[in-house]
């Protein structure tokens, strides 16, 4: 019997960046928090079968000098060949490969939001703690001031891209309890993508060959009727239906258009 294919998700995050847990209050690594949602994920079933496979990078960042171009390839490669890539987001960019003014999951992010965008979530990290700089040598004060410009380039695209957010987890169990939720979420939507898509391969049978039959008449008519339910799905209370010639709906802030 062939072994059920799994739902491949990467998670990107620091690894030895820390933050304040609510429930212990004791100071917590992302890369503790991020083996906990990894368990937990491998841990869901699916009809008595693993669901989820998980990838972790298992590269301190305190590694990263003498990386290399090709090191940084596999890294977007992985990203790539993901069928869901979740970001454990403090607001750190990682570390820069040489000749990069963008950090390693500043790069992960936008790998998977510029070619897969359904695919990409968020969960925020709260209480997150900056690591303190011992040193005060210009070459240390320089090296600081890049990783505070590559922070800045992550939080101004996080925030500009308007990417779904979780709520700010607090503790480990918050960081698996949001994590899990935006995987399901994720892999929901991407079901219904995938069957939007089957849908489209029909095009000889089924409901395109029934519009081609139609006249302009009533293919006006038929995309007014589905406007409408659309937006009945998506907005309370809605006003769509037998509205005259010409009427424009304006949807209400953060719905989908």
């Amino acid at each position: 019997m062939t072994e059920p294919r799994k739902i491949n998700v990467m998670i990107s995050s620091r690894v030895q960046s820390r933050f304040r847990d609510a429930n212990t209050r004791k100071q917590v690594t992302l890369g503790a928090a991020r083996a906990a949602l990894k368990a937990a994920l491998e841990a869901e079933l699916l009809f008595g079968q693993p669901l989820f496979e998980v990838w972790l990078s298992d590269d301190p960042e305190d590694q990263s000098s003498g990386r290399t171009e090709p090191a940084l390839e596999g890294s977007l490669k992985q990203v790539r060949a993901a069928d869901i890539v979740l970001v454990l987001y403090n607001g750190e960019a990682g570390w820069a490969f040489p000749n990069h003014t963008r950090g390693i999951c500043h790069l992960e992010f936008l790998e998977a939001w510029n070619k897969e965008r359904p695919k990409l979530g968020i969960v925020r990290i709260g209480s997150p703690i900056k690591s303190k700089r011992k040193s005060a040598a210009p070459q240390d004060a320089a090296k600081a001031q890049a990783e505070d410009e590559r922070d800045k380039a992550f939080r101004q695209d996080v925030e500009e891209h308007r990417v779904p957010i979780s709520a700010s987890a607090g503790s480990v169990e918050e960081i698996v309890a949001f994590g899990k939720l935006k995987v399901r979420e994720i892999a929901v939507e991407l079901l219904v993508l995938g069957r939007l898509e089957a849908s489209r391969a029909a095009y000889s049978e089924g409901a395109p060959l029934d519009w081609s039959r139609l006249d302009f008449a009533r293919r006006k008519q038929q995309m007014e009727d589905a406007i409408g339910t659309y937006l009945e799905k998506v907005e309370l209370n809605p006003i769509v239906k037998g509205l005259p010639q010409g009427h424009v709906r304006t949807l209400s802030p953060g719905a989908p258009v």
